[in-house]
């Protein structure tokens, strides 16, 4: 339980610091979207996953 929310922690930092990273950074505006989902979908899977446990 106290991986998943740590996980679920990261994965918010990471997705965060992405989008302010492609204002200033390497990062194109056109792999915003990518990354959100990809962000979206790790953290429905940890939500699903502490359901099934739960």
């Amino acid at each position: 339980m106290v991986y998943t929310i740590i996980l679920l922690v990261l994965v918010a930092v990471i997705g965060f610091f992405g989008l302010k990273a492609s204002r200033y950074g390497p990062l194109n505006f056109a792999e915003i979207p990518i990354f959100a989902v990809l962000c979206a979908g790790l953290a429905g899977y940890i939500i699903f996953l502490i359901y099934k446990i739960a």
